[in-house]
């Protein structure tokens, strides 16, 4: 997070309270963002929050079954890796999903900017543990076991590029 970003949006602010102490506030002086288009913001949400739904879904799934493929060096650290952008886009889709606009700074980067990054790392890492299943497969011949292992990678993929767009496709402007 860019601290010097956000302590440019904030201000410290000394008033008098009741007693006549001096007493320290910190007020949001930077700028509010809201929707270009109101009413996309419904189906921005309902997107967004359904396909982190099932990207956790999907991400748990492979591991309640028991799979040699499971026990491949090369399938299970990329596939383990992706527990940070599958629990930082759940986080970002709770966010988007329950904060109303105008959104401040850091809520707008975390619902649009944040989400496209994480679900870039989270491509990267299941096309390297669909890879690591390939080689398994080849390693240790095919199971189906360890079908269902690379049909959730596969699904993480495509739920990562559709929470991609769907970040993408909500313009926020600023707002007085």
């Amino acid at each position: 997070m860019d601290k010097k970003r956000i302590r440019e949006n904030y201000e410290n602010v000394d008033y008098l309270d009741e007693n006549g102490k001096v007493r320290t506030k910190v007020i949001y002086r930077g700028a509010y963002y809201a929707p270009a288009d109101p009413a996309a913001i419904k189906p921005f949400r309902a997107v967004f929050a359904a396909a982190a739904f099932l990207l956790a879904v999907f991400y748990v799934v492979p591991l309640l079954f028991d799979s040699p493929s499971l026990r491949a060096v090369y399938f299970v650290l990329p596939y383990v890796g992706q527990v940070f952008p599958v629990f930082f886009l759940c986080l970002s889709a709770f966010g988007a999903a329950f904060r109303k606009p105008p959104y401040r700074e850091e809520t707008k980067r975390g619902i649009t900017d944040t989400p496209r990054k994480w679900c870039f790392a989270g491509n990267v890492l299941s096309l390297v543990s669909m890879g690591g299943y390939v080689a398994a497969q080849i390693i240790n011949g095919f199971d189906y076991a360890s079908l269902l292992s690379f049909v959730c990678a596969a699904a993480c993929f495509s739920l990562y590029i559709i929470i991609r767009k769907t970040a993408g496709s909500l313009k926020l402007v600023k707002t007085e």
